[in-house]
């Protein structure tokens, strides 16, 4: 087959052939890489040993600093998580995740608002549980969406090509679009948890509660348990800071007196509202409404008493298959989460050393 000069050449359509001019200054770059690198075997060497060994150190650096400071740990991770995607996506124009992003951030800022607020509404820990176990959902459902097209084009793929780029760069997608906001959601639903628990009082990370935690009060959402007779409580037994204001006294009917009282962490109405919910007691004795029990173990990953910080065990919680596949899930979540925050940033970090120490 003869050779058309300047211009590229095929072979059975596949194969290109470039002419003597291309080919020259293909060789020619091809001599000046060699001799630019040549006797570099040692920083080669150098290089694969600094990039092996921050993808093999950071993990463990990055477990003891989880296990040393939670709460610093936590922020940062959030705050990586939440802002370095973006910022990347940013720069490579890719505007649909930017534009997914700030719909999702805009609401999720919102949440934190309503859990962060001091008086808390009664309403907002069930909302919070609520949103957060729907975005549980919907990220499982978009995931498995996702890798299970692609496990149907992997064992049976299509001789079209374009019909086959077009399945996997949207299966990957769907999986980035899945994995990256149910991991963000997980995040955020533990520092919303902090934050109400914190609020409420009947919680402390380290130490004593605030607060004695009575018999018929839920320690999760603060509200009462359904029952029968007078409510008259008593939530703020310790208090050392002078937050129990007076009692404010409302009559009902049949002549009975019901009692509530204003406390700083509430609104301003008094704290009688009744959930007649199902309850659920844990192995240390404590009670709680069971779908603030399940909210708190299963979408806050909190395998402690809200209270006494006893360990509870999560099978009995786990009332059908779709519990038992949201384990599964969130741990599958939490595997991604060092390849989606902390993997680019050692990265960028090692590739930094490599250019301060000039090695080629």
């Amino acid at each position: 087959m003869d050779l058309v000069p300047g211009q590229p050449n095929m072979i059975n359509n596949h194969i290109t052939i470039p002419d003597n001019e291309k080919l020259q200054e293909i060789l020619e770059r091809q001599k000046k890489f060699d001799l630019e690198h040549k006797n570099h075997d040692l920083q080669h060497f150098f290089i694969l040993a600094i990039v092996i060994g921050s993808l093999v150190l950071s993990p463990i650096l990055i477990k003891y600093w989880k296990k040393k400071s939670y709460k610093t740990y936590q922020i940062v991770n959030m705050l990586v998580l939440w802002l370095f995607p973006a910022m990347m996506g940013f720069s490579a124009g890719y505007y649909r995740f930017i534009l997914c992003w700030i719909l999702f951030s805009i609401i999720n800022v919102y949440v934190l608002y309503l859990s962060s607020r001091k008086p808390l509404n009664q309403k907002t820990p069930r909302q919070v549980y609520m949103w957060f176990s729907l975005i549980n959902n919907v990220t499982y459902v978009v995931s498995m969406s996702g890798f299970v097209l692609f496990l149907i084009m992997f064992f049976n793929p299509s001789n079209n090509i374009k019909f086959m780029t077009f399945v996997v760069e949207l299966d990957m997608l769907v999986i980035f679009y899945g994995v990256y906001f149910g991991i963000l959601s997980q995040d955020l639903v533990g520092i919303c948890i902090d934050r109400m628990s914190s609020t409420l009082g009947f919680f402390s990370v380290a130490g004593l509660p605030s607060k004695h935690l009575p018999d018929d009060l839920c320690g999760v959402c603060g509200c009462y348990f359904g029952s029968s007779g007078s409510n008259t409580h008593d939530t703020n037994s310790n208090d050392d800071f002078g937050l129990l204001s007076s009692m404010n006294k409302k009559s009902s009917s049949g002549g009975n007196q019901k009692y509530g009282k204003k406390d700083m962490y509430y609104d301003r109405e008094p704290i009688i509202e009744t959930i007649n919910d199902a309850l659920y007691t844990l192995g240390c004795g404590h009670k709680f409404h069971n779908s603030c029990i399940r909210g708190w173990c299963l979408i806050g990953k909190r395998d402690i008493c809200p209270y006494c910080h006893e360990r509870v065990d999560l099978e009995p919680l786990m009332i059908n298959r779709w519990d038992k596949q949201q384990k599964t899930y969130l741990k599958v979540l939490d595997f991604f989460r060092y390849a989606l925050a902390w993997q680019p940033i050692t990265l960028f970090l090692a590739v930094g050393l490599i250019s301060i120490l000039g090695l080629k």
